[in-house]
């Protein structure tokens, strides 16, 4: 492994210009994150209604003959694909029989450059970057660009010699039913195909010239035990016709996505045999994981577009490096904080919208929390200041009228 090591220096004053600049990239990622929290809100809610009212009309019906009495319903189909087409790669020519999908996966053996950084803040403001790259070689089936990299003399090939490629069947067969091209894009359980030297006998001339089998795949280059910038392997796979799982609407003698009355059209095509039940109960749980994947992206937009809002103060304070140190992190936990409440502000206010009486119910029970809180606060020893008790052998004061 290869590195080299830059060092750059920052005075207080480009320091400020820069974190000044980022304000605006702060407050775009602000204005970013309310639409991100609030539609999601309103996508998992119509998911999940979605979801609630196939789950409440599919039925579950007989691959072997199609039944008109089903036409426009949301039917459950188990059945086994079949597939009478047999996919070819058009370049290397490698065939997949009774196969939803044919894959090629086209990887270069590459240099990739790795950074870190470290800083260092002087009396004074002025900031040290000592940032080390280095380089390491891997495969990738991606075009890692050199052009970037800091050292020059590393450098890839600008281009993928071959495309990756993933091919399926026009058509296919499914009991009585019919699939078409939009089912069987579905289907992603590919498997791999290991090539022997009878797939590279097969080769046609258009595939070029320095082929070799190397472990099940097509390798070109002098030695796959050491393999240098440039080479190539490629690998197929393959996704097997078998046992599958249809819920879609009916027509005709296939599938369409099924309209709901809460705006999600539902049409789930899987591999392996799946109740009704247990292809809804999987959706709502992927419905679920999505939901707080992007509660988490749109906080964390809004935490970082606060951090950078926030970031002129402790580069201010920067000029005695504890006192940085201090303020960023206190900065920190303002932005979390804030963002945080925040966050939670527009969910709240979408759960209303979307679903009024959870939404309410939340704030009713938030203040019931905060009403609780203030009584205990109140009853608490020591938080209320007692009245003065009256003068030893006096007589306390009537009451007023």
């Amino acid at each position: 492994m290869n590195s080299n090591v830059v060092i750059t220096r920052r005075n207080v004053f480009q320091r400020l210009g820069d974190s000044i600049k980022g304000i605006l990239v702060g407050l775009l990622l602000i204005a970013i994150s309310f639409p991100v929290l609030f539609l999601n809100e309103g996508r998992a809610v119509k998911t999940a209604k979605s979801l609630q009212e196939g789950a409440a009309a599919v039925v579950s019906v007989s691959a072997d003959i199609v039944d008109p009495a089903h036409e426009g319903a949301l039917v459950h189909v188990i059945a086994t694909v079949e597939v009478d087409e047999a996919l070819t790669d058009d370049i290397f020519g490698i065939m997949a029989h009774s196969a939803t999908g044919l894959k090629r996966t086209v990887e270069m053996f590459q240099w990739r450059e790795d950074s870190t950084t470290q800083t260092r803040t002087s009396v004074g403001g002025t900031e040290e970057r000592v940032t080390t790259y280095s380089y390491r070689q891997e495969w990738s089936s991606n075009l890692i660009r050199s052009s970037s990299f800091n050292d020059p003399s590393h450098r890839n090939p600008t281009e993928m010699p071959y495309p990756e490629m993933t091919l399926h069947p026009s058509t296919a067969g499914f009991g009585a039913f019919q699939l078409t091209s939009a089912h069987l894009t579905r289907f992603t359980s590919f498997q791999p195909i290991h090539l022997t030297d009878e797939h590279l006998d097969a080769l046609p001339a258009s595939a070029g010239a320095g082929f070799r089998i190397h472990n099940g795949a097509l390798f070109r280059g002098a030695d796959p035990a050491s393999p240098a910038v440039g080479d190539v392997r490629i690998t197929f796979s393959q996704a097997p016709a078998g046992a599958a799982t249809v819920v879609g609407r009916q027509t005709g003698d296939s599938f369409t996505a099924y309209p709901t009355q809460a705006g999600r059209p539902l049409l789930f095509v899987r591999s392996g045999v799946a109740a009704a039940d247990e292809v809804f109960s999987d959706a709502m749980a992927a419905n679920t994981f999505l939901t707080w994947i992007l509660r988490f992206v749109g906080g964390l937009l809004m935490f970082l577009g606060l951090t950078m809002v926030l970031k002129p103060l402790s580069v201010l304070a920067s000029v005695l490096p504890m006192a940085g140190r201090i303020v960023a992190t206190g900065t920190g936990i303002v932005a979390f904080i804030i963002s945080a409440s925040v966050s939670l502000v527009v969910i709240a206010i979408a759960w209303i919208v979307y679903r009024p009486l959870f939404g309410i119910g939340l704030l009713v029970l938030a203040g019931g929390i905060a009403l609780g809180l203030k009584t205990v606060w109140k009853k608490a020893p020591g938080a209320a200041v007692p009245s003065p008790a009256p003068a030893s052998g006096g007589t306390e004061p009537p009451p007023p009228l």
